[in-house]
Protein backbone atom coordinates (compact mmCIF):
# COMPACT_ATOMS: atom_id res chain seq x y z
CA UNK A 1 0.00 0.00 0.00
CA UNK A 2 2.77 1.94 0.63
CA UNK A 3 3.52 2.62 -2.98
CA UNK A 4 0.11 3.29 -3.66
CA UNK A 5 -0.40 6.05 -1.95
CA UNK A 6 3.23 7.39 -3.16
CA UNK A 7 2.34 6.65 -7.19
CA UNK A 8 -1.15 9.18 -5.88
CA UNK A 9 0.98 11.25 -3.99
CA UNK A 10 3.21 12.60 -7.80
CA UNK A 11 -0.08 13.11 -9.11
CA UNK A 12 0.52 16.01 -11.86
CA UNK A 13 2.96 14.23 -14.39
CA UNK A 14 6.25 13.63 -11.85
CA UNK A 15 7.79 10.35 -12.86
CA UNK A 16 6.18 8.07 -10.17
CA UNK A 17 8.03 5.11 -11.19
CA UNK A 18 10.57 5.79 -8.75
CA UNK A 19 8.73 5.96 -6.32
CA UNK A 20 8.16 2.27 -6.05
CA UNK A 21 11.16 -0.85 -5.77
CA UNK A 22 11.89 -2.58 -9.07
CA UNK A 23 9.20 -5.53 -9.33
CA UNK A 24 6.84 -3.87 -7.07
CA UNK A 25 3.48 -5.69 -7.18
CA UNK A 26 0.36 -3.87 -6.67
CA UNK A 27 -1.72 -3.53 -9.74
CA UNK A 28 -3.36 -0.26 -8.46
CA UNK A 29 -0.47 1.63 -8.43
CA UNK A 30 -0.01 0.27 -11.86
CA UNK A 31 -2.93 0.96 -13.19
CA UNK A 32 -3.08 4.45 -11.82
CA UNK A 33 0.00 4.97 -13.77
CA UNK A 34 -1.22 3.69 -16.85
CA UNK A 35 -4.22 6.19 -16.77
CA UNK A 36 -1.62 9.26 -15.71
CA UNK A 37 0.80 8.52 -18.79
CA UNK A 38 -1.75 6.87 -21.37
CA UNK A 39 1.03 4.24 -22.62
CA UNK A 40 1.68 3.68 -26.24
CA UNK A 41 0.18 -0.12 -25.40
CA UNK A 42 -3.04 2.00 -25.31
CA UNK A 43 -2.80 2.91 -28.90
CA UNK A 44 -2.78 -0.77 -30.55
CA UNK A 45 -4.27 -0.24 -33.70
CA UNK A 46 -4.35 -3.66 -34.61
CA UNK A 47 -6.89 -4.12 -32.21
CA UNK A 48 -9.46 -1.90 -33.85
CA UNK A 49 -12.92 -3.66 -33.98
CA UNK A 50 -14.15 -3.23 -37.51
CA UNK A 51 -17.62 -4.35 -37.47
CA UNK A 52 -20.43 -2.40 -35.71
CA UNK A 53 -19.65 -1.22 -32.46
CA UNK A 54 -20.20 -3.55 -29.64
CA UNK A 55 -21.32 -1.86 -26.49
CA UNK A 56 -19.52 -3.66 -23.58
CA UNK A 57 -20.91 -2.58 -19.58
CA UNK A 58 -17.71 -2.24 -17.77
CA UNK A 59 -18.30 -3.19 -13.99
CA UNK A 60 -15.43 -2.91 -10.95
CA UNK A 61 -15.51 -1.43 -7.56
CA UNK A 62 -12.50 0.52 -7.96
CA UNK A 63 -13.09 3.19 -10.34
CA UNK A 64 -9.41 3.72 -11.54
CA UNK A 65 -9.56 -0.08 -13.19
CA UNK A 66 -12.86 1.07 -14.66
CA UNK A 67 -11.80 3.85 -16.34
CA UNK A 68 -8.67 1.96 -17.60
CA UNK A 69 -10.63 -0.28 -19.00
CA UNK A 70 -12.92 2.36 -20.59
CA UNK A 71 -10.20 3.80 -22.35
CA UNK A 72 -8.61 0.35 -23.81
CA UNK A 73 -11.86 -0.97 -25.15
CA UNK A 74 -12.74 2.97 -26.61
CA UNK A 75 -9.62 2.78 -28.45
CA UNK A 76 -10.21 -0.65 -29.65
CA UNK A 77 -13.80 0.44 -31.16
CA UNK A 78 -16.18 -0.20 -29.09
CA UNK A 79 -19.20 1.51 -27.04
CA UNK A 80 -18.09 1.59 -23.19
CA UNK A 81 -21.07 1.95 -20.81
CA UNK A 82 -19.07 2.47 -17.22
CA UNK A 83 -20.26 1.20 -13.54
CA UNK A 84 -18.46 1.44 -10.46
CA UNK A 85 -21.06 -1.74 -9.12
CA UNK A 86 -23.33 -3.72 -9.41
CA UNK A 87 -26.29 -1.68 -8.59
CA UNK A 88 -25.40 0.87 -10.25
CA UNK A 89 -24.83 -1.69 -13.32
CA UNK A 90 -28.44 -2.93 -13.34
CA UNK A 91 -29.67 0.67 -13.78
CA UNK A 92 -27.87 1.44 -16.21
CA UNK A 93 -28.59 -1.54 -18.19
CA UNK A 94 -31.69 -0.68 -17.60
CA UNK A 95 -32.33 2.39 -19.99
CA UNK A 96 -29.94 0.88 -22.31
CA UNK A 97 -31.81 -1.12 -25.24
CA UNK A 98 -28.65 -2.81 -26.47
CA UNK A 99 -25.20 -4.32 -24.09
CA UNK A 100 -23.65 -7.12 -25.90
CA UNK A 101 -21.14 -7.69 -23.48
CA UNK A 102 -20.65 -7.63 -19.80
CA UNK A 103 -17.34 -7.10 -17.92
CA UNK A 104 -17.80 -7.66 -14.88
CA UNK A 105 -15.27 -7.90 -11.25
CA UNK A 106 -16.17 -11.17 -9.55
CA UNK A 107 -15.78 -9.80 -5.81
CA UNK A 108 -17.51 -6.86 -5.25
CA UNK A 109 -19.28 -5.61 -2.10
CA UNK A 110 -22.80 -6.11 -1.52
CA UNK A 111 -23.29 -8.70 -5.22
CA UNK A 112 -21.05 -10.33 -6.37
CA UNK A 113 -19.82 -10.81 -10.24
CA UNK A 114 -22.09 -14.20 -10.72
CA UNK A 115 -25.07 -12.50 -8.97
CA UNK A 116 -24.78 -9.57 -11.33
CA UNK A 117 -24.59 -11.56 -14.49
CA UNK A 118 -27.36 -13.90 -13.48
CA UNK A 119 -29.59 -10.66 -12.82
CA UNK A 120 -29.03 -9.32 -16.37
CA UNK A 121 -28.96 -12.53 -18.33
CA UNK A 122 -32.87 -12.79 -16.26
CA UNK A 123 -33.77 -10.27 -18.72
CA UNK A 124 -30.90 -10.12 -21.34
CA UNK A 125 -30.36 -13.63 -22.17
CA UNK A 126 -28.30 -12.73 -25.42
CA UNK A 127 -25.64 -11.02 -23.40
CA UNK A 128 -22.22 -12.43 -23.47
CA UNK A 129 -19.81 -12.06 -19.64
CA UNK A 130 -17.20 -11.82 -19.41
CA UNK A 131 -15.11 -12.07 -15.97
CA UNK A 132 -12.14 -10.37 -14.44
CA UNK A 133 -10.21 -10.84 -11.27
CA UNK A 134 -7.18 -10.58 -9.60
CA UNK A 135 -6.84 -12.87 -6.90
CA UNK A 136 -5.05 -16.29 -7.99
CA UNK A 137 -6.73 -18.50 -5.06
CA UNK A 138 -9.66 -20.69 -6.39
CA UNK A 139 -10.91 -21.12 -3.26
CA UNK A 140 -11.43 -17.39 -2.99
CA UNK A 141 -13.14 -16.86 -6.52
CA UNK A 142 -15.22 -20.51 -6.13
CA UNK A 143 -16.38 -19.19 -2.18
CA UNK A 144 -19.00 -18.03 -4.22
CA UNK A 145 -20.31 -21.20 -5.41
CA UNK A 146 -19.34 -21.04 -9.09
CA UNK A 147 -16.41 -23.06 -10.52
CA UNK A 148 -13.51 -21.08 -12.08
CA UNK A 149 -12.83 -23.50 -15.01
CA UNK A 150 -16.71 -23.03 -15.94
CA UNK A 151 -16.15 -19.44 -16.58
CA UNK A 152 -15.37 -16.43 -19.19
CA UNK A 153 -12.08 -15.12 -16.95
CA UNK A 154 -9.35 -12.81 -17.56
CA UNK A 155 -6.93 -11.97 -14.78
CA UNK A 156 -5.96 -8.48 -14.05
CA UNK A 157 -3.97 -7.18 -14.62
CA UNK A 158 -4.25 -7.64 -18.07
CA UNK A 159 -3.01 -6.00 -21.84
CA UNK A 160 -5.16 -4.10 -24.10
CA UNK A 161 -4.92 -6.70 -26.31
CA UNK A 162 -5.58 -9.79 -24.44
CA UNK A 163 -8.92 -7.93 -23.28
CA UNK A 164 -9.71 -7.34 -26.67
CA UNK A 165 -9.09 -10.52 -27.88
CA UNK A 166 -10.97 -12.13 -24.90
CA UNK A 167 -13.97 -9.90 -25.73
CA UNK A 168 -13.77 -10.67 -29.53
CA UNK A 169 -13.83 -14.17 -29.06
CA UNK A 170 -16.93 -14.09 -27.34
CA UNK A 171 -18.52 -12.10 -29.54
CA UNK A 172 -17.54 -14.41 -32.53
CA UNK A 173 -19.16 -17.05 -30.47
CA UNK A 174 -23.01 -17.51 -31.64
CA UNK A 175 -23.74 -20.02 -29.20
CA UNK A 176 -25.42 -18.09 -25.99
CA UNK A 177 -22.86 -17.91 -23.07
CA UNK A 178 -24.73 -19.81 -20.92
CA UNK A 179 -21.90 -21.64 -18.72
CA UNK A 180 -20.59 -18.01 -17.60
CA UNK A 181 -23.15 -17.56 -14.92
Amino acid sequence: MTSIRQAYRCGGGGDCRRAHPEGFGSCRGVLRLEIMGLPAMLEAPDLHIQEGQPTVLVVDDEPTLVALVRTMLWRAGFTVLEATGPEEALRIASRTPHVDVLLTDILMPGMNGYELAAQLRSKRPEIKVLFMSGYRDRAILESTGVAVEDLSLVRKPFTQYTLVSRIGELLADSRPSTSNT
